[in-house]
């Protein structure tokens, strides 16, 4: 079994060392989300974006955990800078559909799973089977 509590007092320490180590806020956040924190794991991402704006597995781990939170409007903000970011990352059209799926976007929620689809996504191809039809 994971001992999360460790887990976060190791990042806790690397971030006390290094302040500017993004790497430590990302992992800390990812290790917050698991445990179920992801208003504590916003926090953790957010600070790691500002150290490191480029890094899309951040936006993409907050986008995650907005969603987790019903926070659809960020979520899909944040997903939309992952695939500026990596434009050939499915999975963030994949839940960034089922964000505005959420927020009653159905024509958006289709073009995301759409180019999911292309992009060689089965679930987005589920997806669009289940609820694009038409």
């Amino acid at each position: 079994m994971l001992d999360y509590n460790a887990a976060l007092l190791d990042y806790s320490k690397a971030i006390a060392l290094n302040p500017n180590y993004a790497k430590a806020y990302l992992r800390r956040g990812n290790t917050k989300t698991i445990a179920g924190n992801f208003k504590e794991a916003i926090l953790d991402y957010n600070k790691a974006i500002y150290l490191s704006p480029k890094d899309a597995s951040a936006y993409f781990d907050r986008g995650d955990a907005e969603a987790k939170v019903e926070d659809y409007k960020m979520a899909i903000l944040d997903y939309t800078k992952v695939t500026e970011l990596t434009p050939k990352d499915a999975t963030a059209y994949v839940n960034r559909g089922l964000c505005k799926e959420k927020t009653n976007d159905a024509k958006g929620t289709c073009a995301d799973w759409l180019k999911a689809k292309q992009l060689g996504s089965m679930d987005a191809n589920n997806l669009l089977n289940q609820f694009c039809k038409g």
